[in-house]
């Protein structure tokens, strides 16, 4: 599994979602995404209650249309602008706005957060694999260092060892793909990504669910 804690103010946290985005198109079928909300409260006021919008939104099977709103729209994501998402995501809930205002779903971010302090994550976004959490900063020297071991199921890098338990050559490649596109990832190097990430990789046997 590859998870990602992360922020829907968060341009780090947009930037790792296209990549990942485009690791998913190309391995779909080897590799299960989850995302669970971290809002950095301090410092967006808004990502909370976006977060909220989008657990609303899982309520009628449209969270992944909300969420990759949230992030094309992470410079407006007030009250009125969280409505116009959820009607173009699908979400029909005529009480969206209330629940949001009453904080209906807060306790369910919330439990998100906890979940992932509890788990060592201090800043987003914050990228799982097999359940270890890699906390120094990635930047693009790091991926340079990257590369296969010997065994064809581990890499090696400065400042990170990522191993992976065997499986498909597809999910390993997948993670090259991965490596590749947080150094260079169409014009977007991990550098200017600004990318804090923390790293893990979760077992080549999942599937994907996007």
């Amino acid at each position: 599994d590859l998870v990602m804690y992360g922020d829907y103010e968060s341009e780090a946290c947009a930037k790792a979602q296209d990549i990942i985005d485009q690791l998913l198109k190309q391995h779909r079928n080897t590799i299960r995404f989850q995302y669970r909300h971290f809002p950095l409260t301090k410092i967006h006021q808004y990502a909370h209650k976006a977060a909220e919008a989008a657990v609303a939104a899982v309520q009628e099977g449209k969270f992944w249309e909300m969420h990759h709103l949230l992030f094309a729209h992470r410079k407006r994501l007030g009250s009125i602008s969280l409505k116009e998402y959820a009607s173009e995501a699908g979400v029909k809930d005529k009480n969206f706005i209330p629940k949001l205002v009453d904080s209906l779903y807060g306790w369910t971010v919330r439990a998100d957060l906890l979940d992932g302090v509890d788990k060592g994550v201090r800043d987003v976004p914050a990228i799982f694999i097999n359940n270890v959490l890699f906390t120094g900063k990635i930047n693009g020297g790091s991926f340079k260092g990257f590369a296969a071991g010997e065994d064809g199921n581990s890499f090696q890098g400065v400042g990170v060892r990522v191993h992976f338990e065997p499986g498909p050559a597809a999910a390993f490649q997948g993670i090259q793909a991965l490596a590749a596109g947080l150094a260079d990832g169409d014009g977007m190097d991990a550098d200017a990504l600004g990318l804090g990430l923390s790293c893990s990789f979760q077992g080549a046997h999942a599937a994907a669910v996007l």
